[in-house]
């Protein structure tokens, strides 16, 4: 008689624990539901804001090159064309990710690289900004303009032409 009590009880606890999980599962994925919704929704919201500032463009990635590095050239583009002005805010870590499509690790790696250039500052709390050096844009300007050239002249040379060739080669292209 004992045992048939013990098993009745059993029994009935184990269809009560079933029935409380099942419900706890149902209510926990209604509940889950807006949530979800709300931050999908979110998430497209600002993808979509940033493509429009960015233009809908993305860079494509170069393999050989570490793509922290690629993002701050990037940056550094942005900030030589004038489309973000000495003083003016940088993107947040978050939305620098969503914009370059990276890793939010990349994107805070990438500001410790411009401020370790000099090139921006962090306000603890108001974000990254561009710092408001007037030699600032003829510098950077000066120093990717000679990056691109050494890399031009390397590859040139790589393909067998020598300096006189190559500097033959851009005066016929004016």
């Amino acid at each position: 008689m004992l045992d048939k009590r013990r098993l009745v009880h059993y029994i009935y606890s184990a269809l009560v624990n079933r029935g409380m999980a099942e419900m706890g599962e149902s209510q926990r994925a209604k509940s889950q539901e807006p949530r979800a919704k709300s931050q999908e929704l979110g998430a497209k919201c600002r993808e979509r804001r940033f493509q429009e500032r960015k233009g809908g463009d993305m860079i494509q990635f170069d393999p050989s090159l570490p793509i922290y590095l690629q993002v701050v050239n990037a940056l550094k583009k942005e900030i030589i064309a004038g489309r973000i002005g000495a003083g003016g805010k940088l993107p947040s870590g978050r939305d620098l990710a969503l914009m370059y499509r990276i890793n939010p690790n990349t994107s805070v790696r990438v500001y410790q690289e411009l401020e370790r250039q000099g090139v921006c500052f962090t306000k603890r709390g108001l974000g990254t900004f561009v710092r408001e050096d007037g030699e600032l844009v003829p510098k950077l300007r000066m120093e990717m303009a000679e990056d691109f050239l050494r890399s031009f002249l390397k590859n040139m040379e790589e393909l067998g032409f020598s300096r006189q060739e190559i500097a033959r080669k851009i005066l016929e292209e004016d």
